[in-house]
């Protein structure tokens, strides 16, 4: 098998492979085989559209649009089954939609999953006796089928088998057992069905939305009806429950709207949350269990609307009371609360000795705290010695039975309980709010205030408050208010000033999301994809797309709307976290116009692990949302995907050419943003995507060989992959995947070239769906550069004419200075040597007296052809370098070198040509060439010695010290085979000591090809390591292993090679890992993905060093190691990726590192030739220390607010070479004042990128505030200060659409109205608010206009329409400048009026000058009876269910001039704007929005001296004399004037 280069890919769809079209007859358009074992049965389609099937056994199973026919299933209008064959596959007619008519023959025992699915056209089908069952969503989506017969031979009848069809009436046999869920889905036909005693479970949803269905019969046989079973059943007015039902589940009957009443047998235990929710037509509930019994059950929430009757002991209306018929008696359970009434939290315990009384009827609480009473209605109160004593309705105690008592207190407030419309408790009760439906709630506290008197009484969370009353209810929507998924607080203060408060035990009712529950975002299942054979050498790879992790979905649910936010970061604790939600789904839909805003979205995110032929972090952003129709069904409106790809990886995949590994480096990156639909899929419960998708893989390969090998290989490939998916209803309808690329790549080995070009650029479309075909014809790299680089015949002696103009040596300063990598800051970076020749290789040492040695591979213009090729060598003496000198001058080829340091000097080791190499030599002569020889260096100058002859190809030298003598070790093919390794190689070794060289030995035979050798010793003991492959397969790498001594270190089926030596450890590379001395020291997840590589380790210093390919180009790269706590960081780019790093070599020095690079310019992208220019030596002196760069700064605006502290998120990296483990942030204003600071504690390696959370505290607001961000480490010397800070902008701009509603007017049309409200800090400009039809998209009914607001500035808007009972409208706030578009929209559906007579009056309050969280009372009147009250701060009010008539609507507020309206209310008045101003401020008409200011003065003082009384004044002259008697003493005068001169004195 060929390697594998690469794994590419993201995987399109699962293959199947079309079959052959045969010509049976004339008639015959299409035939082929569609059996389970192939060719037993055959289908054909003749030209009349009938498709026979015929043959022995099962049909074939298939994906569902997977069949042969599937591409012509629109021509099929008929189908003939012959006898013998046994089974309908699955899908097999899916989509068949001209399909009228079906025989299936009696030899059928099975019908498969969705085997009719979606034949809309199928009116009727015999279903034979011989079938036993019926399997999910067999005909589901059958829209015209009417009439289907059921055998008696069926068992069962599976999941959405008959959903979307339109059959009238369904008789189902004694033989079936189970109904699966969903059975008759939305069959909206269906009047009637018949289901017998055999049945003994139904599913959920099985008669789901059958408007039609009149009546039900329960069979006894049934023990539990299921979740949705028979909602929406709107004509269903009579059901019979047998006693076998113990449960009935969530919304089962929800919906049923003409049911006028049920039974309910004693039978039952459970009721699940809106069993019977929506049901206007229930008016009574016959139980024929007890009051104590019915009490038993576990009931849900909501489960019925308020008007219901319970009648116990009754079976029907003709026997049935209020409570207990039958005893007439209440049974009443009393508790007491332990703590004091100023405590917040509750200890309650059952309360024995408690008081009950009723009219005459009396009793106690016994220990159980219980007690019954004879009792026929009306008010319960309970009493105890040193308890406040409480007064029950009966409305309250048809709700709950229960009494709780609180201490008494002459100095506290004592909270007894807190009432929601009347009946619901929700301070010792926990109360549910059903959030799907969009209502206000009636809100009163029973307070009793002692020797004292009530100073206020508020509901609060945080800084919202409202004012509630103790004696009459006060309107509250409460999701317009408050976060339910945080405590809400009753506070109560008397005028003494004593405060008690308790918590509300209300929290979001979440069942109507359950269904929602254990939904997740899916790609589909099985999207596969095998590449052919040959390209770029992956030939037979299959990949799929997979996700690693679950993709976050949090859902909101409010005033009857739902919000689900796919993939944000939220609290785990708060799955309603509404404000994040809102927010979140905004900024995905507002993502292309603002890339920010996207990079805020996905700030935080757990990043979702998956594969697109790559190990790449995803980012999902998503969102849906929809309402809940009267059924409390979800109706979905709008959602929208964003797929955002950013990353890749690097993929080292290896071969060996002869005993030299050759790398080719797969850089994969993957940047894509996709902006998707998504579908619902409620049976599935999964999100998936609807639309196309389509991205670009850049695909970079580059090659390379280890710096100290006798070959090299340069170049690269660099290409594109595109694929594209297209998904219709989760399943995708077509696909292609297009690959482009080109390059060049060369290999030098000892000297001679072997060139590939790849002509032409390849561009072609490798694969297709639905044609399933893959492209044979591209391009195979595996049979165009493999082979060819094992061919000794491919190799040719280099063209070496670029080097005879010389290379000018500038190692001591005439060379320019460079930067080593983008914004990152060295000591120094300078050219060594210029025009170097391409493969110079080059090896630095540093030396124990603090000299360094440079050797490298250079070009002697006074020698012939390659035999120019030798070695030079430059000494630095610490002041400067030495003038290159030829180290061998003996006129023969140099190549491939060791330089060790061996007791304190520099010792080479190389191959050494034995004699001329000839023009007319190959590669074959020159290896018959090579010997081995060794160089040290005594006294300024090297003693130069020949080690080995020529009797074989040697190469691969290393040497160490042993002793007090060294040793020269290499490897040897006696044959001159390069390419051997069938077991002909050995390893010998010559040692030099004071006595001479020894003879040579054979450390190890019998060897395949080695791919490298290090040395080292232990004493006296000479060490040697090496890695070697094992199946002697040369195109294969993970069978390549690690010797030491002989003996296997490794033994696995991952890359070990690239042995080195170093501080007395042998290293290698282990498949993205670095071992040392069997130990993993750099981890795989470190991106360590090359074995050329070079392990620094001396004091206050340990890297590892590499470089990495990517196409033609290729980077150094270092990862270090913190060295206090052992923690490895990420790779760090040393140079800056604009060239070729061909070689280097690294040692330490005393600042740091020295780096020598053999550098080539990129001139090309290899589609023209050889891509590469000049070579250059240089010299990198790269100081330790820590570079942080501040890449980006964010924070939350919604907390600047003075006295806050403003979070901040500082992403910082350590593009440096020392870890960080303390920074301290400073915050600084635009003139360099310190606004604030924190030192936090980190950990931060080198190469890794962070988020730190920090702030400040906010002083003063100033709104476009720019400040500075500054983070410096406190541990560690920043080498690079010009990128530790980043400018942040603290501005707000929001506007916001609040309080969305909508009414029907007198005239019956539709008036949809909103307030729009500045919550910003700066004006705003003009608005525009537009009412759109549909979507936040859709058409434009109308908009409107919208002045200058100042900062909470509110107008309201309104727009009227006609009604259309189900239609959506949106309000949008259009170009609009904002920062946070969370808020600029909102949506309602004109939904049917109820029969209620109550109307809504609703409008606009203002009240310029009323203090921040204090609320105007507000009151509907009939002479001096008030029959509505309220309590509302400035912007909206809504007064709901007030009965037609005339009414005085009248405000107050101490400190406020009353105001009163006359209303005439024979409709919803949806519209008003309520006024009260505040005593002074005569001209507060014309100046609302400000409180009393200097222009008051002005205009009481015109008043008084001129009498004007005009529009600039308030208009009622009456109400004005009221607003101006500032002293209140019944006379406006010139003490008012007074009066109001030094208040607005004051003020000032």
């Amino acid at each position: 098998m060929k390697k594998r280069i690469i794994s590419l890919l993201l995987a399109l769809v699962l293959a199947a492979t079309l079959l052959p079209v045969q010509a049976l007859g004339a008639t015959v358009v299409a035939s082929g085989n569609c059996g389970e074992q192939g060719n037993n049965v055959k289908w054909s389609l003749d030209s009349d559209g009938v498709l026979t099937i015929s043959g022995e056994g099962k049909m074939r199973n298939y994906s569902s649009a997977s069949t042969p026919w599937y591409n012509i299933r629109t021509s099929i209008k008929k189908v003939n089954m012959e006898g013998g064959v046994s089974s309908v596959g699955k899908h097999v007619f899916y989509e068949c939609t001209s399909l009228t008519s079906v025989t299936i023959p009696s030899s059928v025992t099975s019908i498969g999953k969705g085997a009719f699915n979606d034949c809309t056209n199928l009116t009727s089908i015999t279903i034979p006796n011989s079938v036993n069952s019926i399997e999910s969503s067999t005909f589901c989506g059958c829209t015209s089928l009417t009439n289907v017969t059921i055998p008696s031979s069926v068992t069962s009848i599976g999941a959405w088998a008959f959903a979307y069809t339109s059959l009238t009436n369904v008789t189902i046999p004694s033989s079936v057992a189970s109904i699966g869920g969903g059975a008759f889905y939305k069959c909206s036909s269906l009047t009637s069905v018949t289901i017998p005693s055999s049945v003994t479970s139904i599913g959920m949803d099985a008669f789901y939305d059958c408007k039609s269905l009149i009546s039900i019969t329960i069979p006894n046989s049934i023990m539990s009806i299921q979740s949705g079973a028979f909602s929406g059943c709107t004509s269903l007015i009579s059901v019979t429950i047998p006693s076998s039902v113990t449960s009935i589940g969530d919304s089962a009957f929800s919906g049923c709207k003409s049911l006028p009443s049920i039974n309910i047998p004693s039978s039952v235990t459970e009721i699940g949350n809106y069993a019977f929710v929506g049901c206007a037509s229930l008016t009574d509930v016959y139980y024929t269990g007890s009051a104590a019994e019915w009490s038993a059950i576990d009931i849900g929430y909501s489960v019925f609307i308020p008007s219901v009757t319970i009648h116990y002991n009754s079976s029907g209306p003709e026997d049935s009371t209020i409570y207990n018929a039958a005893t007439g008696e209440l049974a009443l359970t009393v508790y007491e609360n332990k703590k004091e009434s100023n405590v917040r939290e509750t200890d309650y315990r059952l309360s024995s000795g408690a008081a009950v009384s009723c009219g005459n009827s009396k009793g106690t609480t016994g220990k159980n705290g219980q007690v019954t009473l004879s009792y026929t209605g009306g008010d319960v109160t309970v009493s105890k010695n040193g308890y406040v004593s409480r007064t029950i309705s009966e409305a309250a105690l048809k709700v709950n039975p229960t009494v709780w008592l609180q201490k008494e207190s002459d100095a506290y407030p004592v909270i007894s309980a807190v009432w929601m419309d009347d009946v619901n408790d929700i301070m010792n009760t926990e109360y549910f709010l059903p959030l799907v439906q969009s209502e206000f709630h009636a809100v009163r506290a029973e307070v009793s205030w002692g020797n004292s008197s009530m100073q206020s009484l508020k509901l609060a969370q945080g800084t919202t408050t409202v004012d509630i009353s103790d004696s009459s209810n006060t309107t509250i929507k409460w999701s317009d208010k408050f976060d339910l998924s945080e405590d809400i607080l009753v506070v109560a203060t008397n005028t003494d000033g004593k405060t008690a408060s308790k918590t509300l035990k209300i929290s979001p009712d979440t069942t109507a999301t359950s269904r929602l529950e254990g939904f997740k975002v899916d790609f589909c299942d099985d999207l596969k994809f095998t590449l052919p054979d040959n390209i770029l050498g992956v030939g037979g790879e299959s990949m799929k797309i997979g996700l690693y992790s679950n993709i976050g979905v949090n859902y909101l649910v409010e005033n009857g709307k739902i919000y689900v936010a796919i993939g944000g970061n939220f609290d785990e604790k708060k799955t309603e976290d509404g404000t994040k939600v809102k927010s979140f789904i905004d900024s995905v839909k507002d993502f292309k116009k603002n890339t920010k805003k996207l990079a805020d979205m996905f700030r935080g995110q757990t990043e979702v692990k998956g594969s697109w032929g790559i190990d790449v972090g995803f980012n999902f952003a998503g969102y849906l949302e929809g309402y809940f129709d009267e059924n409390y069904n979800i109706q979905w409106l709008d959602s929208g995907l964003i797929v955002g790809a950013e990353g890749g990886v690097n993929l080292t995949s290896q071969f060996t050419i002869g005993p030299v590994p050759v790398y080719l480096e797969a850089g994969l990156k993957a940047k894509l943003e996709m902006e998707l639909a998504l579908f619902v899929s409620e049976a599935a419960k999964k999100f998936t995507p609807d639309g196309t998708i389509s991205g670009s893989l850049a695909i970079n390969v580059g090659a390379g060989a280890g710096v100290k090998k006798a070959l090299s290989v340069g170049g690269g490939v660099e290409g594109k992959l595109s694929p594209e998916m297209q998904f219709k209803n989760a399943v995708v309808s077509s696909a292609m995947a297009k690959l482009s690329f080109g390059g060049y790549l060369k290999v030098t080995f000892i000297g001679l070239e072997y060139k590939h070009d790849f002509d032409p650029w390849v561009d072609k479309v490798i694969w297709e769906y639905p044609d399933y075909s893959s492209h044979a014809d591209t391009y195979s790299l595996e049979d165009d550069f493999y082979e060819s680089a094992y061919d000794t015949g491919s190799y040719s002696q280099p063209d070496l004419s670029y080097l005879a103009s010389g290379s000018p040596f500038l190692a001591n300063g005439s060379g320019v200075m460079l930067q080593a990598a983008r914004a990152v800051t060295v000591d120094s970076a300078s050219t060594f040597q210029s025009n170097t020749y391409q493969n110079a290789a080059p090896q630095l040492l540093c030396l124990p007296d603090g000299t360094m040695m440079a050797v490298w591979t250079g070009y002697d213009s006074s020698r012939s052809g390659m035999n120019a090729l030798c070695l030079y060598y430059s000494r630095y003496d610490g002041s400067s370098w030495s003038e290159p000198a030829i180290l061998d001058n003996d006129d023969t080829m140099d190549c491939g070198f060791t330089l060790r340091e061996i007791n304190g000097a520099p010792c080479v080791v190389w191959e050494n040509a034995a004699s001329a190499i000839e023009s007319s030599d190959d590669l074959d002569a020159v290896a018959a060439k090579m010997s081995i020889s060794a160089a040290r260096y005594v006294d300024g100058a090297f003693v130069i010695e020949r080690v080995s002859d020529a009797a074989g190809a040697d190469m691969m030298p290393d040497v160490c010290a042993v002793g007090d003598g060294l040793s020269v070790v290499w490897v040897c093919n006696e044959n001159g085979d390069l390419f051997a390794n069938n077991g002909t190689n050995k390893i010998v070794c010559r040692t030099m000591t004071g006595e001479g060289w020894s003879e040579e030995s054979v450390l190890y035979s019998g060897l395949n090809s080695v791919d490298s050798l290090a040395v080292g010793s232990s004493g006296d003991t000479l060490q040697v390591a090496y890695s070697m492959d094992t199946d002697g397969d040369l195109t294969t790498s993970a069978d390549m292993e690690v010797y030491i001594n002989g003996s296997a270190a490794t033994s696995d089926s991952v890359i070990d090679s690239g042995v080195q030596y170093e501080n007395g450890q042998f290293y290698w590379y282990k498949d993205g890992a670095l071992m040392s001395g069997g130990n993993e020291m750099v981890s795989a997840a470190s991106n360590l993905r090359s074995d050329r590589y070079q392990v620094v380790e001396s004091s206050g210093v340990k890297a590892v060093l590499f470089t990495q390919s990517n196409g033609v180009y290729s980077s150094l790269y270092g990862i270090f190691c913190d060295t206090t706590s052992g923690t490895w960081g990420e790779p760090v780019a040393l140079t800056d990726g604009s060239d070729y790093i061909q070689a280097f070599s690294t040692t330490p020095s005393a600042n740091g590192l020295q780096v020598m690079v053999n550098r080539l310019a990129v001139t090309g992208d290899g589609s023209t030739g050889d891509p590469y220019g000049e070579a250059r030596m240089d010299i990198l002196d790269l100081t330790l220390g820590c570079d942080l760069a501040v890449k980006d700064v964010y924070c939350d605006m919604q907390y600047y607010v003075a006295g806050n502290k403003l979070p901040v998120t500082v992403t910082v990296a350590n593009k440096g070479r020392q870890a960080v483990s303390q920074v301290k942030v400073t915050f600084l204003a635009e003139n360099g004042t310190e606004l604030g600071t924190e030192t936090l504690d980190i950990s931060l390696p080198a190469g890794v990128t962070q988020e730190i959370e920090t702030g400040f505290t906010v002083k003063d607001v100033v709104q476009g505030q720019k400040i500075t961000v500054q983070v410096t480490p406190v541990d560690n010397t920043d080498i690079n200060t010009a990128d530790n800070a980043a400018e942040l902008t603290l501005q707000q701009h929001d506007i916001a659409l609040e309080n969305m509603s909508w009414g029907v007017n007198s005239s019956g049309q539709a008036v949809i109205y909103a307030d729009v409200v500045n919550r910003g800090y700066t004006a705003s400009g003009t608005l525009t608010v537009s009412l759109r039809k549909g979507s936040e998209t859709g058409d434009i009914v109308s908009s409107a206009k919208v002045d200058s607001l100042d900062t909470l500035g509110l107008q309201r808007v309104s727009f009227e329409t006609a009604y259309e009972e189900g239609v959506v409208y949106y309000l949008t706030l259009d170009e609009c400048e904002d920062d946070s578009i969370a808020n600029n929209s909102d949506f309602v559906v004109l939904r049917k009026e109820t029969t209620t007579t109550g109307k809504t009056v609703s409008g606009t309050l203002q009240a310029a000058g009323l203090p921040q969280g204090e609320t105007i009372r507000i009151t509907l009147s009939q002479g001096d009876a008030v029959c509505y009250e309220l309590s509302a701060g400035e912007g909206s009010f809504s007064f709901t269910d007030v009965e037609p008539g005339s009414y005085t609507m009248t405000l107050y507020h101490e400190g406020f001039v009353s105001h009163s309206y006359d209303l005439t209310v024979d409709g919803n008045l949806l519209n008003l704007t309520a006024q009260i101003v505040q005593r002074g401020n005569v001209n507060g008409a014309t100046t609302y929005g400000k409180a009393i200011d200097a222009s008051d003065v002005q205009c009481l003082y015109e008043i008084l001296t001129i009498g004007k009384y005009d529009s600039s004044c308030i208009a009622d002259k009456d109400y004005l004399n009221d607003v101006a008697d500032v002293n209140m003493d019944g006379t406006v005068d010139v003490y008012d004037l007074q009066l109001l001169y030094e208040t607005v004195s004051g003020i000032v």
